[in-house]
């Protein structure tokens, strides 16, 4: 009998509009109907902003590293940002640095079995100081990209990103060895 199957399955979460966060129940439905739908057992997520701070709160506190293969986030406060000081509101609030949330979510996860991918740009208006978007989590394997002069909003459509991710997500052995290859298309002419 096969092993577990892990797909080339990609949920893109974005920015929660309303509510609480963690929004993670949300997510974990989510995706128990995406597994439920395409017969994979794990899956892989790319979130960007707050989607990347309630995909990791599902992953390391609701058991979703059961599910998720990789989590790559783009530009996800991970340890909070002082640009949450701007808007007071319950949600900002909790992406503050050193908020309730952002204690509990940087808590150590032993056993964590998701890897993240944390991409982050050093010119994030929204990520301020713009490194809190790297994660240095224990339990959690983690690589950590850094950009250069790359924005908020242009972090998920940039060429570039996506061909990281594209190339990060084609690495689904237990070892990091690619399964199967990406071609580079960011540097063709138009």
């Amino acid at each position: 009998m096969p092993g577990p199957r892990a797909g080339p399955v990609v949920v893109a979460t974005g920015v929660v509009e309303a509510g609480e966060i963690p929004q993670g129940v949300q997510l974990a439905e989510e995706v128990e109907a995406i597994v439920e739908e395409t017969g994979y057992e794990r899956i892989h997520i790319v979130a960007h902003s707050l989607g990347g701070v309630v995909a990791r709160y599902y992953v390391t506190r609701l058991g979703g590293d059961e599910r998720v293969h990789t989590l790559a986030t783009l530009g996800s406060p991970h340890t909070g940002t002082l640009a949450a000081y701007l808007l007071p509101t319950s949600l900002t609030r909790q992406l503050r640095p050193g908020s309730g949330l952002m204690q509990e979510l940087n808590q150590r996860a032993p056993g964590c079995r998701t890897r993240v991918i944390a991409i982050w740009s050093d010119t994030d208006e929204a990520v301020v100081p713009a490194v809190n978007a790297s994660l240095h989590q224990d339990g959690v394997a983690t690589t950590n990209i850094r950009m250069h002069g790359v924005g908020h909003l242009s972090l998920p459509i940039l060429p570039s990103v996506v061909h990281e991710i594209a190339t990060r997500l084609t690495q689904i052995d237990s070892e990091g060895a690619p399964t199967a290859s990406v071609t580079d298309i960011t540097s063709r002419q138009a």
